[in-house]
C-alpha cells in the first residue's frame, strides 16, 4: 500500500526522508492505528523538519490518538513509522 492523500482522513504507511507533500495542510487529529510493538516510533515533520508527531507505542497493537491543537503545517514528511498507519484528520 501507498500514503493516500486524498479527502479528509489522509492515510500514511509509507516512511522515507522524502517531500510526501509540499502544501499547506491543517491537522485536527492524528490516529496511529495498530503499531504492533511497544517501543515502535513514528516521528512526523514538516518540510522545514519541525516535529508534529514523535511518539513511540505504549503497547503491542495498542492503536493510539493523539488530540493535536489544529494549525496549518508546510508539507509532510514521515521520517520513521516502525509499524502500523498514521491517519491524518484534516481541517
Amino acid at each position: 500500500m501507498a500514503n493516500v492523500l486524498k479527502g479528509r482522513v489522509w492515510t500514511l504507511d509509507t516512511a522515507g526522508a522524502a517531500n510526501i507533500y509540499t502544501g499547506w495542510v491543517k491537522i485536527v487529529l492524528i490516529y496511529w492505528f495498530n503499531p504492533s510493538a511497544s517501543g515502535d516510533v513514528v516521528l512526523l515533520q514538516d518540510i522545514n523538519g519541525r516535529p508534529i508527531l514523535d511518539a513511540r507505542a505504549e503497547a503491542n497493537n495498542g492503536s493510539q490518538v493523539f488530540r493535536v491543537e489544529p494549525q496549518w503545517y508546510q508539507g509532510l514528511q514521515l521520517q520513521t513509522l516502525g509499524s502500523g498507519t498514521v491517519q491524518l484528520h484534516i481541517g
